[in-house]
């Protein structure tokens, strides 16, 4: 593969991986380091690529790009990352980008790599979680696809309660729009006998394994070969520590990065978001994972990182995102080649 990357940025020219994500890294001290490290850049954003020139004549280039949290911008730019990657290295992959906040998608690229944690079963209707019902497991968790923070993400201890969170997750604009067609035909006398049997609840779900008695779980972030771990707290009569906002820098078990590195070498990535959790027999489990667009908290925050030699060393320095991000790039694109 040629020396070449082709950044691709926003409708604001920014390329959002900072803490903030309404704003972008920096990209001055990004380029500087990939250009030091002997890779010639070409900087432009989606409406310039897609518009202004010709998508099509780029040919051996590595593509280095992000994703967005708007749901409608996501889709334009999974389209032209899509015909990008047909003749192009995309960094990271384009499975990354189609797992980004999709939690269902993360559950067919983990079992796709080979990652066995937690067990989870995937949705779209009523009628197909009516059909496997007695089949699943409570407490269970579940989880609406989309979505960050805990946003849409309950536990069910009973069959009951496993029905009502399903219902209220599908509940989307499709099931009022189902009744408000129903009334409509009624009004024209032209309802279909069997209009009704048709499904009305529709909405991607996610069931996935309880574990209990948990009093935390692990953010780490992988950069190359530097590990990032924050501990976050499970709140107070709650089982989710995402969102808390109750962190520490501590000494994670060393099993959570040992488990870490295990996914981060299956997943063929640069960069990874991890969340993590080990319970009271000392097994670890993979809850969620994003290698795209994710918050970077833990990484600009932490006075340390962990590396891998023999054992796990502890370095106590400060790290630089900007930096962090393009060497990350840097020793991804470089192994591909080797």
């Amino acid at each position: 593969m040629e020396k070449n990357i082709l950044l691709i940025t926003d409708y604001n020219d920014l390329y959002r991986q900072d803490i903030y994500r309404s704003q972008g890294i920096d990209l001055v001290k990004f380029k500087k380091t990939l250009e030091e490290n002997g890779y010639f850049v070409t900087q432009l954003n989606y409406n310039e690529l897609l518009n202004n020139d010709d998508i099509t004549s780029y040919e051996g280039y590595n593509v280095v790009y992000t994703s967005s949290e708007n749901l409608e911008y996501k889709e334009y730019i999974k389209d032209i990352i899509y015909e990008l990657g047909k003749k192009n290295n995309l960094v990271p992959r384009y499975d990354l980008l189609m797992a980004h906040e999709d939690k269902l998608y993360q559950e067919i690229l983990k079992k796709s790599v080979g990652i066995k944690s937690l067990s989870a079963k995937t949705y779209a209707t009523m009628k197909d979680l009516y059909k496997d019902i007695d089949s699943v497991t409570c407490p269970v968790v579940i989880k609406k696809c989309v979505g960050a923070g805990s946003i849409s993400v309950y536990k069910a201890n009973n069959r009951n309660e496993l029905i009502k969170y399903a219902k209220k997750i599908m509940k989307s604009k499709t099931f009022y729009e189902y009744y408000l067609k129903a009334l409509y035909k009624k009004v024209k006398g032209k309802l279909n006998e069997h209009y009704f049997d048709d499904e009305k609840y529709f909405g991607r779900l996610v069931l996935q394994q309880y574990i209990p008695n948990l009093e935390c779980d692990w953010k780490v972030l992988v950069f190359g070969d530097k590990y990032y771990a924050l501990r976050r707290n499970v709140r107070k009569n709650d089982f989710r520590a995402s969102g808390s906002g109750m962190f520490s820098f501590e000494i994670p078990d060393y099993r959570i990065l040992d488990y870490a590195k295990q996914i981060y070498e299956k997943m063929d990535v640069p960069f990874l978001s991890l969340d993590l959790c080990i319970d009271t027999e000392g097994n670890v489990y993979l809850i969620e994972f994003q290698g795209i667009h994710f918050g970077p908290y833990t990484l600009i925050n932490s006075p340390h990182y962990f590396k891998k030699n023999e054992n796990w060393e502890r370095v106590e320095k400060k790290s630089v995102l900007a930096q962090e991000y393009a060497l990350a790039i840097v020793k991804y694109i470089n192994e591909k080649d080797n």
